[in-house]
């Protein structure tokens, strides 16, 4: 129970920051969400991820994923991870049709199937490790804001998962412009402390960029 007491205090404390707060139910939050995001795959887009890693309050690494999609569906991922300045992995992938094509640091470029396989083709799926979301634990906001020197409405949502015996916090930040297109996003991963961060990540959205080249196998 103390620990929950911790986190709301922390909650109210981050909250305080924003003007004319309004809260979201569940439901509420994942319509406007569900419904941007869908908005936002219909169109040509390159979006960056910018995620810094800590351990013991001290950076680790920062990786950095471009993707860069079409409203078919198709997409190219560059993911670049640094340690000191110093590039510790590359890796490159693009998803086109039904395939996969993979090629880590400087190795061969490999191809599976990941969409509408026949038997033969299937390879299985990658296991996550699970986690248990406290339903009591978590909050869902709204207010007004700006991001990319555009006014927008900001969506906020705390929650409280457990992995194991060690609770985790994880908030989420959403800047959805007037045309209902996410601007960017910020999110932080913690243990039960938020200021005692796992990892903080920015995405930045690019509508309709103009040097966006075709997307192709790079193998048969």
């Amino acid at each position: 129970m103390r620990r929950i007491n911790i986190i709301i205090l922390c909650l109210t404390a981050t909250i305080s920051t924003f003007g004319q707060v309004k809260t979201l139910t569940k439901e509420q939050y994942d319509t406007v969400v569900t419904t941007s995001r869908d908005q936002v795959d219909k169109l040509l887009r390159r979006v960056v991820s910018e995620t810094t890693k800590y351990k013991g309050g001290v950076i680790e690494t920062t990786e950095t994923l471009t993707k860069e999609s079409l409203p078919s569906g198709d997409n190219r991922w560059s993911l670049i991870t640094k340690k000191e300045g110093v590039t510790l992995n590359k890796l490159q992938l693009v998803y086109l049709g039904k395939y996969e094509y993979r090629k880590e640091g400087e190795s061969d470029w490999k191809k599976r199937c990941v969409k509408d396989c026949s038997s033969s083709e299937s390879e299985g799926s990658y296991g996550i490790l699970g986690s248990a979301e406290l339903p009591k634990v978590q909050e869902f906001l709204v207010s007004d804001s700006t991001a990319a020197g555009q006014s927008a409405t900001v969506y906020v949502s705390y929650r409280v998962y457990q992995i194991g015996s060690i609770l985790n916090f994880f908030e989420s930040k959403i800047w959805i412009g007037s045309n209902g297109l996410i601007l960017k996003e910020e999110s932080i991963d913690s243990d039960v402390f938020p200021t005692n961060r796992k990892s903080f990540e920015t995405i930045s959205y690019a509508y309709n960029p103009k040097d966006v080249a075709l997307i192709e196998a790079p193998i048969k």
